[in-house]
């Protein structure tokens, strides 16, 4: 669920917070880390 707010959050120009969000998912298990990985990759970028 998180990983999907984060989605949005970059979607609607709020890298920052969505960065927040999905630093705050590492190190858990969930069906879309890797997506989550890659976005988050993506953003710090």
């Amino acid at each position: 669920m998180q990983y999907h707010f984060a989605t949005a959050l970059a979607k609607q120009g709020h890298s920052e917070q969505a960065i927040e969000v999905l630093t705050a998912l590492e190190g858990t298990q969930f069906s879309e880390r890797k997506e989550a990985e890659q976005l988050a990759r993506r953003l710090r970028h």
